[in-house]
């Protein structure tokens, strides 16, 4: 970064010790460049996290699942009716044997 900050005031795109500021200044505009690369960094982090699919399975399953809850709610008689049915029929054909 440091470089990078004295190649940019030789070429005269950013003042510095050289146009007759002082070490401090330079110093200052320094860590000025640091903070900005280090938002950066937080923005690229914020950025990778947003997309970041891996939890999408999870989110899928348990959206089926509340789906499914809602049917045997919805449908809770009529489905009592059936399973009662079936283990009626059960029932009889065990005890014919």
């Amino acid at each position: 970064m440091e470089e990078m900050l004295r190649s940019m005031m030789e070429e005269g795109m950013v003042s510095g010790p050289e146009a007759d500021h002082s070490e401090t200044e330079f110093e200052e505009e320094l860590m000025f460049m640091q903070e900005l690369e280090d938002e950066a960094d937080e923005d690229e982090e914020i950025l990778g996290l947003v997309k970041d699919n891996r939890g999408i399975g999870v989110i899928e399953m348990v959206l089926i699942l509340v789906v499914l809850v809602g049917l045997v709610l919805i449908f809770k008689n009529q489905l009592n009716a059936i399973i009662g049915d079936v283990f009626d029929k059960v029932n009889s054909t065990i005890n014919r044997l």
